[in-house]
């Protein structure tokens, strides 16, 4: 039932076909309301100090350290086959079908992680309250290791997370200002 669109993309020459897909809302099995603070090594930390998705921050790391060490390769390999003027080196070695495989991967583990880690929250509570941070941190100095650390931290994929599991379960999100949440400066 409901609408569906074909569309015909000329310039990758493929075909797809959109169509609404309805979700079947469940009853609420937790009570209460519970804050839920986003983290890196861990998805969530509740209230009470449960820890909810442990591991993200491992896979994560193993992310950044692995894609660091084979840029810096990748870019050896790069300006040699500039100064040599070697385009077979273009077109056998730095293509990106492996990384994008494994990046998929990797995309897939912490989505699960994530949404086991918000099921077993909303089991035992039905609102959470949370921190936004969807914000842009502008003139810090950060260490570019730091940063890129952050740059791989899956934030939007745990809001998505929340939202949709919070609708499909019948339990609500309510999302504060960062700045009135705990933070810890080291």
């Amino acid at each position: 039932k409901g609408l569906f669109q074909i569309i015909f993309d000329d310039v990758t020459k493929e075909v797809r076909l959109h169509f609404p897909v309805m979700v079947k809302r469940e009853p609420a099995s937790g009570e209460g309301k519970c804050g839920l603070d986003k983290g890196y090594t861990e998805a969530f930390t509740d209230s009470q100090n449960v820890t909810y998705g442990d591991g993200i921050g491992k896979v994560m790391q193993r992310s950044v350290s692995k894609r660091h060490t084979r840029g810096k390769g990748r870019n050896k390999l790069y300006q040699i086959a500039i100064k040599k003027n070697k385009r077979h080196i273009f077109k056998c070695n730095l293509t990106k079908k492996r990384h994008q495989t494994s990046e998929n991967r990797k995309k897939q583990t912490l989505n699960t992680m994530v949404r086991t880690g918000v099921n077993q929250f909303f089991n035992q509570y039905q609102h959470a309250i949370t921190e936004d941070l969807s914000f842009v941190i502008k003139n810090k100095k950060i260490s570019r290791q730091v940063n890129r650390n952050l740059a791989e931290w899956c934030k939007g994929t745990l809001q998505k997370a929340l939202v949709e599991i919070s609708y499909r379960r019948s339990s609500s999100v309510t999302v504060v200002n960062a700045a009135y949440t705990s933070q810890v400066d080291s």
